[in-house]
């Protein structure tokens, strides 16, 4: 199983899914939207377990307001 991070950078939020997440479709993510003020989201290269996602995201997105895991997928 994969895992990436989804980050938008706008609303300094990022969370890690699991690449079967309905949100995540194995880093691609949902169909594209207009874009609004809460910006695109972006996904990181895929990881081999939640583990490596989580300190990926810690360190490249500590500045960011709210890091956690995607409640939908639970990773």
């Amino acid at each position: 199983m994969n895992f990436y991070v989804a980050h938008i950078s706008p609303l300094q939020r990022a969370r890690v899914h699991k690449g079967a997440c309905p949100q995540c479709l194995e880093g691609q993510g949902q169909e594209p939207l207009p874009k609004n003020a809460k910006g695109r989201t972006e996904w990181s290269k895929s990881f081999a377990t939640a583990g490596e996602a989580r300190a990926y995201m810690m360190k490249t997105f500590a500045r960011y307001k709210s890091l956690g895991m995607c409640p939908a997928c639970n990773p």
